[in-house]
């Protein structure tokens, strides 16, 4: 600082000098960064019971999607199956047989039709909320590992359904419960699929 003070020469910035302003707004660059440093940090990892509630949150409520679509999908077999009962007679290991034809491709259809519908609902809600609706209940939020930003579509589904229903549960699910026991509070799935589980403040 030289002078009468108003001066200040930075170092790796040439030999440029800076006038600070006189007056009321002359630390108007401080407040900036005082308000910025308050709101910087707002989130902080989550843990593991509170992420299990979420999930089972999630789970449920996608659960009653499920049923209806199954319900429906059976209702539809069983229609159809009735109607070949009903003309015909014959032998009943043979109507067993039709029956069976029907209710496969009916429980085929049911599960395409609930993955495509598991696709597009977490999605959605990852890619424009942050997270599933019990997460959002709880105040979660699923985010990039490095960007800090919203998952997409293909990502939420990989995480969900390979990394959470094959990568953690496949050895009695120690994926889920590593949450409890490292700092950043990160499931197998998180670290696959380069996520974090955040609790707003």
């Amino acid at each position: 600082m030289a002078g009468d003070g108003n001066e200040i020469s930075a170092n790796g910035l040439g030999n440029k000098s800076y006038e600070l302003e006189k007056g009321p707004d002359a630390t108007s660059g401080l407040n900036l960064n005082i308000e910025a440093s308050d709101v910087k940090d707002v989130t902080q990892p989550a843990g593991f019971w509170i992420r299990f509630a979420a999930f089972w949150i999630d789970e449920f409520l996608f659960g009653m999607i499920t049923m209806i679509v199954f319900t429906l999908s059976f209702a539809v077999a069983g229609v159809s199956s009735a109607g070949i009962n009903s003309m015909q007679g014959g032998d009943p290991n043979e109507q067993a047989m039709k029956m069976m034809m029907i209710m496969l491709p009916a429980m085929g259809l049911a599960f395409l039709v609930m993955m495509v519908a598991r696709f597009f609902y977490f999605g959605w809600f990852h890619k424009n909320k942050g997270g599933g609706p019990g997460k959002l209940m709880l105040g979660l939020k699923v985010l990039d590992a490095e960007t800090g930003t919203h998952i997409g579509y293909w990502r939420t589904f990989g995480r969900d359904m390979v990394g959470k229903q094959f990568i953690s549960s496949i050895i009695l699910y120690i994926g889920f419960i590593m949450v409890a026991f490292n700092d950043e509070k990160k499931a197998l799935h998180d670290m696959v699929f380069a996520t974090n589980v955040v609790k707003k403040q």
